[in-house]
């Protein structure tokens, strides 16, 4: 800013140059928003009552839309054009693990709900997910040393 206080003056050391592109160009723009509407309007894969943002997120893939795209992106696109995936529940399971595949949404009957857990089991087990423990057992009994007994 000095350099172009001295060299230029002072309005254009304090007003800004326009930018002719944004640094980063954006994903998903043009057709790809009505791309993405669409998949999300047809049919979920089998075992799916609906789209979850990670079978979105390989869909878009699979079609050729886009070559990389992450979870957030396609939700702040569906966001941004008022598209709602689901509500959020309460529920007793780690929400962090069940809220991708179902239980971010109502689901009013017990086979649904069999169909979609099985569905996502499938897709964890195939991906060899597994559980990160945020802290350990000792720290554990130190922090909840009220639900365990002492004898």
């Amino acid at each position: 800013m000095r350099k172009r206080f001295v060299l230029e003056g002072e309005a254009p050391a304090l007003n800004r140059r326009p930018r002719a592109l944004p640094p980063v160009p954006p994903k998903l723009d043009g057709e790809h928003p009505a791309h993405l509407v669409a998949i999300c309007c047809s049919d979920p894969p089998q075992g799916r009552i609906r789209w979850p943002l990670t079978l979105l997120v390989n869909e878009l893939k699979q079609r050729g839309i886009v070559t990389e795209i992450s979870r957030e992106t396609v939700r702040q696109s569906l966001k941004k054009i008022n598209y709602a995936l689901g509500t959020s529940s309460g529920t007793a399971f780690p929400k962090r693990v069940l809220s991708q595949p179902c239980l971010d949404q109502r689901i009013p009957d017990d086979a649904p709900m069999t169909q979609e857990l099985q569905a996502w089991q499938a897709e964890r087990n195939a991906a060899q997910a597994t559980v990160t423990w945020q802290f350990s057992t000792a720290d554990a009994r130190i922090k909840l040393h009220h639900l365990y007994p002492s004898f």
